[in-house]
């Protein structure tokens, strides 16, 4: 057989490979198209529930890297002026005129009112829910663009009646130990489970993959990374860099040392929704 005779059925079985291909890429990108228009279409909903599946569906979209820059763009915007439309002029005009370095503090209002209360703003948690949202398709609160959502979405959530909010990076009552204040590090909270995960698999959880600035935890290298479970650390392992995740595009993963057990069963009483942290 010559060449022309077996080249061509399998220039032909490549090309019809390829056709494939390119038509799957094609409509699995229509379709992720779809999916993120009607998100947001739900964002505009009146229904509660409704609103809640759209913010999820739009930040799934984004974690999969399925949105395109515009599509991402847009989001943030939707989610801004969702959070903006929702709040009182005299609620973001204070927290806009607040010093991030001494933030008013912040509650989930139980009752649905967002409002002010001497000088503590009560949030409903349908705002702080969107502004989660916007932090986390922004890729962390230090990228937020506007600094007011992020500070929204760190609100703190509590159901005792009398009970004192706790504030970013403060000790919950009765602590025993703080963190050391003159050490930079990075917090990384997890779920209760993690609680009783072995070191390896503890440590591989805290490493990755968390939305955060690469270029900031590069320029602000911190001393060591810290697992944090119900306000406590349960784990720390020095940092030895950071680079993109392999795995979620967007996010990032922490090259981890020896171990740092002095700043296990440190407290931490921020009870703010961002997952990852800056300390101090």
């Amino acid at each position: 057989m010559s060449v022309a005779e077996w080249a061509s059925p399998v220039l032909s079985f490549v090309g019809a490979a390829v056709g494939a291909w390119l038509v799957y890429r094609v409509g699995r990108a229509q379709e992720w198209g779809r999916r993120f228009q009607a998100a947001l279409d739900m964002l505009g909903s009146s229904d509660p529930r409704q609103r809640a599946l759209g913010r999820a569906r739009i930040v799934e979209i984004c974690r999969h890297g399925a949105a395109d820059d515009n599509g991402r763009n847009e989001a943030l915007a939707v989610l801004r002026e969702d959070v903006r439309g929702s709040c009182p002029d005299d609620v973001w005009r204070m927290l806009s005129d607040a010093a991030v370095e001494s933030p008013p503090r912040l509650w989930i209002a139980t009752d649905g009112r967002t409002r002010i209360e001497g000088d503590e703003i009560h949030v409903d948690r349908t705002v702080v829910e969107s502004a989660v949202a916007y932090v986390d398709i922004a890729g962390g609160g230090d990228a937020a663009q506007d600094q007011v959502v992020a500070l929204i979405a760190e609100a703190a959530v509590t159901s005792v009646r009398g009970a004192s909010p706790l504030v970013r990076g403060a000790s919950s009552p009765g602590a025993a130990r703080s963190l050391p204040d003159d050490q930079r590090l990075i917090l990384v909270k997890l779920n209760p489970d993690a609680a009783g995960l072995d070191d390896t698999t503890l440590r591989e959880r805290a490493r990755k993959s968390w939305r955060l600035s690469i270029e900031r935890v590069r320029s602000e290298p911190p001393v060591g990374v810290a697992a944090v479970v119900q306000q406590r650390v349960v784990g720390a392992w020095e940092y030895l860099g950071v680079e993109p995740s392999a795995e979620r595009p967007g996010r990032v993963e922490f090259g981890l040392g020896r171990p740092l057990p002095d700043l296990v069963g440190s407290q931490y009483g921020d009870t703010g929704q961002n997952p990852v942290r800056y300390w101090p």
